[in-house]
């Protein structure tokens, strides 16, 4: 009987394929992560090229707001 559950254990796909989704859920992730940051990035660069041909002298590049 124990030997019968071993192998029913061993032979049960199911944990493998939900640790196949949760690494391409983690590596999913990281590169959503990755592309919001880098687009924040060029996205706040362009407005401050934008703010600056329209005469600004300053461009907040922080990540608090200026008042």
């Amino acid at each position: 009987m124990l030997l019968r559950e071993l192998r029913r254990f061993f032979d049960d796909e199911g944990g493998t394929e939900v640790l196949e989704w949760a690494v391409v859920a983690f590596i999913l992730l990281g590169f959503t992560v990755f592309v919001i940051i880098q687009l924040g990035t060029q996205l706040q660069t362009l407005m401050c090229g934008m703010l600056r041909s329209l005469g600004a002298t300053q461009c907040n590049t922080g990540t608090t707001p200026q008042s």
